[in-house]
């Protein structure tokens, strides 16, 4: 369960993407009064794969590696 609406992931998801373009463009942003530039890129796609795989899990999409227990047929 998700401390997160579908509604609240789909608005972060929009901050992080626009904040991504905006980086990438060599503007620093600012989210929650967290600075960002292009050296902390890393961390905006980080926070953006979680609110995904967040609203993935809401959607009841699996996420991430499934392992299936079973034997292969020969």
């Amino acid at each position: 369960m998700s401390v997160w609406t579908r509604q609240e992931l789909v608005e972060l998801i929009g901050v992080y993407k626009s904040a991504l373009r905006r980086v990438a463009a060599g503007q620093t942003v600012e989210i929650e009064g967290e600075s960002y530039t292009l050296a902390s890129i890393r961390a905006l796609r980080s926070m953006l794969d979680y609110a995904e795989d967040e609203l993935n899990k809401l959607d009841g999409k699996p996420g991430g590696l499934t392992i299936v227990a079973g034997r292969p047929v020969r």
